[in-house]
């Protein structure tokens, strides 16, 4: 029994599957690309899309994990921006938005920060590491506030 091995730049051939010159019968080039991909279904190029974001998303995340846990967190916080785009809205994002929110809280940039959390406990509700980080960023928010009594200038602590 022969088999026929295919490739998208070769035809398909039954007697050398190396060689694979075009006949009449054999699909070459674009016209065996098309078949091929014809062939697929809907739902098997959306999982090919979803794959290839989700990729992305992991690697860029744990680009931005690594800075963040080297303080370098102006460049984790372009990394999170950018694994969130690469799978945008979806539960899996919400570590990456709460990580965000840490981030920002960091550079003291709060109101930023709670933006983020929010957004990671918008995805995933059930999210405790979230809702703690958005409760010690507000406090933090309404210490400040209280501190320059609401003129949204920070008080300098003396620490440096």
């Amino acid at each position: 029994m022969a088999f026929a091995v295919c490739s998208v730049m070769a035809a398909c051939t039954a007697k050398d599957p190396l060689k694979a010159p075009p006949g009449p019968s054999a699909g070459t080039g674009l016209n065996a690309a098309s078949a091929a991909t014809g062939a697929m279904s809907n739902a098997t190029v959306e999982q090919l899309k979803q794959a290839s974001q989700l990729g992305a998303f992991n690697a860029l995340f744990a680009q931005a994990t690594i800075r963040q846990k080297a303080a370098d967190h102006a460049m984790a916080i372009d990394l999170f921006k950018a694994a969130i785009a690469a799978l945008p809205d979806t539960n899996t994002t919400a570590p990456a938005w709460n990580d965000l929110g840490w981030s920002l809280y960091s550079l003291n940039r709060d109101e930023e920060a709670v933006a983020a959390f929010k957004k990671a406990l918008e995805l995933r509700p059930s999210f405790q590491i979230a809702k703690n980080n958005l409760q010690m960023t507000l406090q933090r928010l309404a210490n400040v506030k209280t501190v320059t009594g609401s003129t949204g200038a920070k008080a300098s602590s003396g620490k440096k």
